[in-house]
């Protein structure tokens, strides 16, 4: 590794991260809407203690992938944040020593 690695930000790398960011929360979302009709269905005949405990469970799995999909959506805000940050901080040196 070289000095010029050390300072290198590699903006491709930075935009596939955001993108397969975005794939993945697409793909969360699409089982997700998968998973709670199933379960929905599910409790269409399902009655007593264990469905009950079933929804609850549910209920709580949905609240932990909800605190998921925050935190994706932060990432990818400060990613592309970052991004921009860094396509102007290498334009205004491109322009300072051509």
């Amino acid at each position: 590794m070289t000095s010029d690695d050390a300072d290198r930000i590699e903006l491709a790398a930075v935009e596939r991260f955001v993108e397969d960011l975005a794939r993945f929360a697409t793909a969360v979302d699409e089982r997700i809407q998968t998973l709670d009709k199933r379960v929905d269905d599910l409790h269409l005949v399902w009655t007593g203690a264990g469905a009950v405990a079933h929804r609850d469970a549910h209920t709580q799995w949905r609240e932990g992938v909800k605190d998921i999909r925050e935190a994706i959506v932060e990432i990818r805000r400060a990613a592309n944040r970052s991004h921009s940050a860094f396509s102007g901080l290498q334009e205004h040196q491109r322009k300072m020593w051509p």
